[in-house]
């Protein structure tokens, strides 16, 4: 099938937001920093229209034409809003790659609005009407839509103005919380999505309709509100019974049509960076077999060799025997009830909404942006022995490992690092393992990526967060003593038998024997034969480190690396880890501080206020454990903890991106600058955008005597 001819004001996105950028942003003074305050944005010729459509709503704004109560504290002069800058939308069409997941959703979501029909989402629209009892206006609904929308650039801008991921978030965690029983709900997927979606249809009152009668634009935003006020809204949702028995009827259609419109926007929407599918060497796990089979898929599909239909159903089986191979499930259905089990329900139940607003965090977010920030350090942390220098190099290193592969080669090579290999930990799709040396200082690292970015790798993302989601799910830790030999091994299993780690968080055991062993084994000997202290006979240092997934993968190896013997090989071995979860149960806990403090190893986890991962999975009376130390940017100071305080969302007023406060580049390695009162942003730093931050994040960093 054709596709259709695209309205001209879509087209013309492709020299707007969608310009040649690199995936690192502005290049320094390309533009003003847009935070606290609405600003236009001072940026090349290209960039022209996505400036036409900020002034725009800012003159609906003015003239009364938008809601106002979607527009965060609007004309409230005694609140200060702190907002992303605007040029975190710019999008690069060469590697089909953003600063911000939130842009790629919405320029995926435009592409799918557009062309409702080319991708097959007309028949899920024509289910979800026959479900509410109107399936003879489905043809209107779909051609209303497709011939109604605003262009790119202004939706982008819309739902960067009313923060409508967020208030999305907020309002679905709601929702999801008002079901008596959760799991009961998501016992079918389709099932307990149709049941929420219904829910929302009731309220009106949601943050994220008001929201999106901004973001819809002039001609459709306006109808939404009052039609789910109108009598029809209230006869298609006023019967539960009636819902369920039809949702209970199209779930098979409903199942087959979602995969098929799945399939289609991996191999037709321009905007879904995928680069592992379609065999881009932006791929960093190109010679994995899954990933091999997958382009071959693609490939087939893009040329007629296959069909659509046989494109979905191959690539979906792929993708499930995957997933039940490496998370061990069965299948999808068995695989997303999981996710929502008992502990997902407690923790949906106990998070609270926003925090109030804080003009501290909004200067604080400010200075860090321009290099003006500073945090102090307690003298309990420097007596732990943690050392804010070699911080700032292990979160370069942390930090460089989520990069295309040609980012990562030269970030580790700036820090003053020799690239020995890198291997995912377990499986073609999972979080990758770089071994790497540093010649002048007899010193080996083992760095780690966290999930993989969504405005980067979509498919090892989506694998990533299933791992992340199934966290909860706990499995016996598995002792490598037969592999190891080790009597320390023994001991520690008939000590700590219980042990337990949670699915998604250990690295594969394979991959430690076959793979990390060899590269181990191959740094020591390059280091002999080219370090000068390591020819004197002097065994190396270890560090290991990561963030986020990475944190908790970089623990567990740890664990490994001390209980198969390998780090005989090491004269002392450290660990710091951002922003990790919780990597096993108590007993598993109590068994790595125990092998770190027989071996000396140092251990150092550092988290971020507001960061809602280092509560994950278990979410009530945290303790890492080990030393661990926080981003305390309510007293602007580094302190160490013990059991983590409840948590806390962030201030109402600062509309960060999801996991803003999680960010290794814009977060954790920002701040771990600042705790070096010498350095320089200024003069060693450039402009870089990342998760929804701008400022002076791209940093001459080094690692030369840290180590």
């Amino acid at each position: 099938m054709a596709r259709k001819p695209r309205a001209e004001a879509c087209c013309r996105a492709a020299v707007v937001v969608l310009g040649l950028l690199a995936h690192t942003g502005l290049s320094p003074g390309a533009a003003e920093l847009v935070n606290e305050t609405s600003a236009e944005v001072e940026a090349p010729p290209e960039y022209e229209e996505l400036n036409a459509a900020f002034k725009q709503l800012e003159n609906e704004e003015d003239w009364g034409l938008i809601r106002r109560d979607a527009i965060p504290y609007f004309a409230n002069d005694s609140i200060r809003v702190w907002q992303p800058a605007l040029d975190t939308l710019y999008f690069n069409m060469s590697n089909r790659a953003a600063n911000e997941p939130t842009t790629v959703l919405v320029l995926a979501f435009h592409e799918l609005l557009s062309n409702l029909t080319f991708y097959g989402a007309d028949k899920l629209i024509a289910n979800m009407m026959d479900i509410v009892g109107y399936p003879e206006l489905s043809g209107a609904v779909v051609n209303i839509i497709e011939n109604n929308l605003p262009t790119q650039e202004e939706m982008l801008v819309a739902t960067w103005k009313t923060n409508m991921m967020g208030d999305f978030l907020l309002d679905f965690k709601d929702l999801v919380a008002e079901e008596r029983n959760i799991s009961e709900t998501f016992a079918d997927p389709m099932t307990g999505a149709v049941k929420v979606m219904i829910a929302a249809a009731k309220r009106p009152d949601l943050q994220t309709w008001k929201d999106l009668s901004v973001v819809m634009g002039e001609k459709l935003g306006p109808a939404i509100i009052p039609l789910l006020n109108s009598e029809y809204a209230r006869n298609a949702t006023s019967n539960p019974d009636r819902i369920a028995a039809k949702t209970e009827e199209l779930l098979p259609e409903l199942q087959d049509n979602s995969e098929d419109l799945f399939a289609k926007t991996i191999l037709f929407n321009r905007y879904l960076p995928a680069p592992c599918t379609t065999g881009a060497i932006a791929c960093p796990v190109l010679e994995a077999s899954t990933i091999a089979q997958l382009e071959d898929l693609y490939k087939d599909a893009q040329n007629g060799t296959i069909t659509i239909e046989e494109f979905s159903d191959e690539f979906q089986d792929k993708l499930e025997k995957y997933f039940s191979n490496e998370l061990k499930f069965v299948n999808y259905t068995s695989l997303i009830r999981s996710i929502f089990d008992t502990q997902s329900e407690e923790i949906v139940r106990h998070i609270d909404h926003l925090g109030p607003p804080s003009d501290h965090q909004v200067d604080v977010l400010n200075s860090l942006a321009n290099g003006t920030y500073s945090l102090s350090v307690d003298t309990e942390v420097l007596d732990t022995g943690f050392d804010p220098l070699l911080s700032i190099c292990l979160a370069n290193v942390s930090a460089a490992m989520y990069e295309y592969p040609n980012t990562t080669s030269d970030w580790l090579t700036g820090l003053g690092f020799e690239v020995v290999t890198i291997f995912p930990t377990s499986g073609s799709l999972s979080s990758r393992l770089g071994v790497l040396v540093e010649k002048e200082q007899n010193a080996v690292v083992i760095g780690i990526e966290g999930t993989a970015y969504a405005n980067m790798f979509f498919i090892r993302s989506v694998f990533g967060w299933l791992q992340n989601m199934l966290s909860a799910q706990t499995m016996d830790f598995k002792f490598p003593c037969p592999e190891s030999n080790s009597t320390l091994c023994e001991e520690m299993a008939e000590k700590y038998s219980n042990s337990s780690i949670y699915v998604g968080f250990a690295p594969g055991s394979e991959e430690m024997e076959n793979r990390l062993k060899p590269a181990l084994d191959e740094a020591i000997e390059m280091l002999k034969s080219e370090s000068a202290t390591a020819r004197n006979g002097e065994k190396p240092t270890l560090y290991i480190t990561g963030h986020s997934l990475g944190g908790a993968l970089a623990k567990n190896t740890l664990a490994q690396v001390l209980l198969r013997g390998y780090g005989d090989a090491f004269s002392s071995i450290t660990l710091y880890t951002f922003a990790g979860p919780v990597a096993g149960n108590r007993v598993y806990l109590d068994m790595l501080d125990d092998l770190a403090d027989r071996s000396g190893t140092s251990v150092y986890q550092i988290i971020n206020e507001y960061d809602t991962v280092p509560y994950l999975p278990s979410f009530f009376e945290v303790n890492q454990r080990n030393v661990t130390l926080l981003y305390d940017v309510k007293d602007d100071r580094m302190v160490t903890v013990g059991t983590l305080q409840p948590f806390e969302e962030g201030p109402a007023n600062v509309y960060l991106p999801p996991l803003g406060y999680h960010a290794i580049k814009t977060q954790y390695l920002a701040y771990a600058r600042t705790l070096n009162s010498d350095f320089d942003h200024q003069s060693g730093c450039e402009r870089d955008c990342s998760v929804g931050q701008c400022g002076l994040f791209k940093c001459a960093d080094s690692c030369g005597g840290l180590l």
